[in-house]
This record gives structure tokens, sequence and C-alpha cells, in this order.
């Protein structure tokens, strides 16, 4: 966001929007140039490629920045993805219920009441995603009736637990993940 979209959305002074920015690429270093090599990349391919080895196109020059969203974006697509595939498998062979909606990066998911308990640590830890980069991405639950009377479920710790053991002991995992694309690009093709 400019320093000008930032002053204008939150309500402040020029001054206190540039603290905000200054701040902000401080804290992160790495992000302005990641941004600027992006750009860079788009003038010389015209396209971007997620970590998946899906592809964003763009020809108009103008519109390269969108590249960095896209890729943000389109990472997290692929990711909430591969959560609903693992979790729609595994409602699905325990028998507790089944995947009703991705809202951004949220699944709802439909679980019988006598299955919460038991279903519910499962599924956060599917959604932590941990075998893609080697890291957990933190994931928390809700239960209602309806969307609109949700309460948080204490989970607690999930990470000994192993969402595999929910599965059949021969299900073929290559079908319930996205394989980085550099596993399986062939040189010469894109």
């Amino acid at each position: 966001m400019t320093t000008g979209s930032l002053k204008f959305r939150l309500n402040k002074t020029e001054e206190e929007a540039d603290e905000i920015t200054g701040k902000y690429w401080g804290t992160f270093p790495r992000v302005q140039p990641w941004l600027q090599e992006t750009v860079q990349s788009m003038e010389r391919s015209h396209k971007v490629r997620y970590w998946s080895g899906r592809i964003w196109r763009e020809e108009e020059q103008e519109n390269f920045y969108k590249g960095c969203n896209a890729q943000i974006q389109g990472g997290a697509a692929d990711l909430i993805s591969i959560a609903v595939t693992r979790q729609q498998r595994v409602l699905q062979y325990n028998n507790w219920g089944s995947v009703a909606s991705i809202i951004h990066d949220e699944t709802m998911c439909e679980v019988r009441d006598e299955c919460l308990a038991e279903a519910i640590p499962v599924l956060v830890r599917v959604m932590e995603l941990e075998d893609i980069f080697g890291l957990p991405f933190k994931a928390e639950a809700k239960v209602g009736k309806t969307y609109g009377v949700m309460e948080d479920w204490k989970v607690g710790d999930v990470s000994q637990l192993n969402w595999k053991n929910y599965l059949p002991a021969d299900e073929d995992y290559s079908k319930l993940t996205l394989v980085p694309w550099e596993q399986t690009y062939k040189k010469g093709k894109s």
C-alpha cells in the first residue's frame, strides 16, 4: 500500500503514514527487494510461477506489479486447496461429516456433534500444513450451529498428532498435495 493510501485508509497524517511505512520496511527488509525482483521477472517473462507450479500471466507492463499479489494470493489459494482436499478425505473416511465451504483462508466443515471432540484436533492439524514448507501455519477452530454464532474451541497442542493416521493405511498422499514445480518441471516446458 502506498503512503498516500495508508494515510487515507487509516486517517493518518502524512508524517504518521511515513513513519508506519518506514517501520514496516525496516521490520521486513526483504519485502521491498522481492517486490522489485518480481516486477523485473515479469518484465522478462510476463508471468510468475507459484511454488506449486501454477502460472499467472500478464501481458500489460502497467500491471506487472500485480504479479506480487498474484504470487501471494495464488500461493494461499494453493494452500487452502490442499487443506480442504485433505480435510474432506479425513472427514469422509472417518464418517465425521464433510467440508461445506471455503471462505478465504478458512474451511467450514459440517461435523456430527458426537464426533466434534475427536475430529476438531485432527482438522486443525490438517490445516497447519506443516509438511508443505517444513513449518506449521497457525490454525484455530470455532464451533457453532450457524456461521453467525461461532465460538472458539480450545484445541491445545496438536503438534504430535499425525493426521495421516485418520486415513486408510494405503492412502496415496500424492493426491492430497501439490508437488512443488521444481520436482516435476521438465526443462524447456512452461
